[in-house]
C-alpha cells in the first residue's frame, strides 16, 4: 500500500493492521517506531509521541509524519515497529523487504 503524505501539511495518514483477518489489538503497545528505508530518519513516539498514534483501537494506526525532514520524491518502503511487554525489543508490524507499507512524501 502507498500512502501520499503531503509535506507541510494538516492531513495525517491511517492505515489498518489485521492478522489472519482480524484487527491487531493495540492497547497494550507502549511504543511504535518507523525507519524509512534508505533514509537516516526514524519516526519514534518515545521521542515523539504525536508521530504514531494507534489509540483509536480496530488495528489503526494513524501517521502525522508531514513534517519530518524528508525530501525524497521516491516512494519509501518502511520497517513498523510495535513494542510492549511481551515485545520488548519489538514486534515487526511491516518491513522494507516485504512492500507492505510505502510512503511517498509530496509538496502541495
Amino acid at each position: 500500500m502507498i500512502e501520499i503524505v503531503y509535506k507541510l501539511r494538516d492531513n495525517p495518514n491511517t492505515i489498518k493492521i489485521s492478522e489472519d483477518g482480524a484487527p491487531i489489538d493495540f492497547t497494550s503497545c507502549t511504543r511504535m517506531t518507523m525507519a524509512f528505508d534508505g533514509l537516516d530518519i526514524v519516526a519514534d513516539t518515545d521521542v515523539d509521541s504525536s508521530l504514531i498514534d494507534w489509540s483509536q483501537g480496530n488495528g489503526v494506526i494513524e501517521f502525522n509524519i508531514n513534517d519530518l525532514s524528508i525530501t525524497s520524491d521516491d516512494r519509501l518502503d518502511v520497517l513498523l515497529v510495535a513494542y510492549d511487554q511481551l515485545h520488548p525489543d519489538g514486534q515487526v508490524l511491516t518491513h522494507p523487504s516485504k512492500r507492505e507499507l510505502q510512503f511517498k512524501f509530496v509538496s502541495a
